[in-house]
């Protein structure tokens, strides 16, 4: 069996683990602490998926798969607290667990302005300071929305604000993978920028949904699968 398909199988396998653990005992902690590790250990196989297919990158760089593993890194990272909170029930981590799912998408965003044609396979100093220079503003950002979409629901109980920031950001990250993989001059780019675009609109339908807090999401519920499915799909478009 070749790696891909092994990567494949163990993902699906992951998601199944997952939805059976939800259907035997729906919204319990055994579900959410499955659901959580099931997860967890689907950020790992994508991550795994990027360096084989780093490894074997062809016409797309192998700069450009390094940068969508590192994402899944922090996700894995994130993933990992967050499983901590549902099991321990410490939620004074949750602003910390917040903040490292954020920064997990900043790599993804840096990916529309890099070359496809890139072959270099190290870090330069140049797009090191691009990358940090985007972290401080996507941080900017982030804290920026958190505290005004705090003020807009203690002054007008506006809870929607976090929901069309989620959409508009979500959105235009989307589109900016779609420009790209249609302005692309290879196959190679046109499978690469469009997988992960199809990965940030589903990813981000599930983001959008979950930040109405009238719709009380938590672990160990069906609508995880939302999540996991646009993880198994990543493994699979790779």
């Amino acid at each position: 069996m070749h790696t891909r398909s092994k990567i494949v199988v163990v993902a699906c396998m992951l998601l199944l683990v997952q939805t059976l653990a939800i259907a035997i005992s729906n919204g319990s902690t055994a579900a959410a602490f499955v659901s959580d590790l099931a997860q967890g250990g689907l950020g790992l196989t994508c991550l795994f998926a990027c360096l084989h297919a780093r490894s074997s990158s062809g016409k797309v760089s192998s700069y450009h798969w390094t940068w969508l593993a590192l994402s899944f890194i922090v996700f894995v990272a994130a993933q990992s607290l967050g499983t901590y909170i549902d099991v321990s029930s410490h939620h004074g981590l949750d602003w910390l667990d917040d903040i490292q799912f954020s920064l997990s998408v900043i790599p993804i965003a840096m990916l529309p302005f890099l070359d496809p044609g890139r072959e270099h396979n190290r870090l330069d100093r140049l797009h090191v300071l691009d990358f940090l220079q985007v972290s401080c503003f996507w941080m900017t950002v982030y804290l920026y929305f958190r505290n005004t979409r705090s003020l807009a629901y203690a002054t007008v109980g506006w809870e929607g604000f976090g929901w069309s920031a989620s959409v508009i950001f979500h959105a235009i990250l989307t589109l900016s993978f779609l420009l790209r993989a249609v302005l692309g001059k290879s196959k190679a780019a046109l499978t690469f920028f469009g997988g992960i675009a199809a990965y940030v609109f589903f990813s981000g339908l599930g983001d959008s949904y979950a930040a109405l807090s009238s719709n009380n999401v938590q672990s160990g519920h069906w609508f995880d699968l939302v999540w996991s499915l646009s993880l198994c799909m990543h493994c699979c478009l790779r």
